[in-house]
C-alpha cells in the first residue's frame, strides 16, 4: 500500500513540474505581445497613445527611465520609460 502512495506522490510531482517546463523563469503564458522595442526613440506621449489604442484596458504610465519603481508584476500594466527630453529610452513592456 505504501508503494502506491509513493508512486502517486511521485507522479503528481512530475505532473506539476512538467507543466511549466516550456517557460523561462518570470515568463508568462500569453498570445499577446509583451515587449515593444520599436517604440524606443519615439515621443513618450505618442507611444502611450499608440499603446492605449492597442490595450484600452491596460494601465499605461510614462515614467523617468531612472525612476525607482515597485517591482510587482502586473499583466495589465505597461510602463514607458522616457529620458529628460521625453523620448522613449527603454523598450516598454508588460509588467
Amino acid at each position: 500500500m505504501r508503494f502506491f502512495h509513493l508512486l502517486f506522490l511521485l507522479s503528481f510531482l512530475v505532473l506539476i513540474t512538467g507543466a511549466s517546463a516550456g517557460l523561462e523563469e518570470g515568463e508568462i503564458m500569453t498570445d499577446q505581445k509583451t515587449d515593444f522595442p520599436e517604440m524606443v526613440g519615439m515621443n513618450g506621449a505618442e507611444a502611450k497613445a499608440q499603446l492605449e489604442s492597442q490595450f484600452p484596458s491596460f494601465q499605461i504610465d510614462i515614467v523617468p527611465w531612472d525612476a525607482m519603481l515597485t517591482m510587482d508584476y502586473r499583466e495589465d500594466r505597461i510602463r514607458i520609460k522616457v529620458d529628460e527630453s521625453g523620448k522613449v529610452k527603454k523598450s516598454p513592456r508588460v509588467g
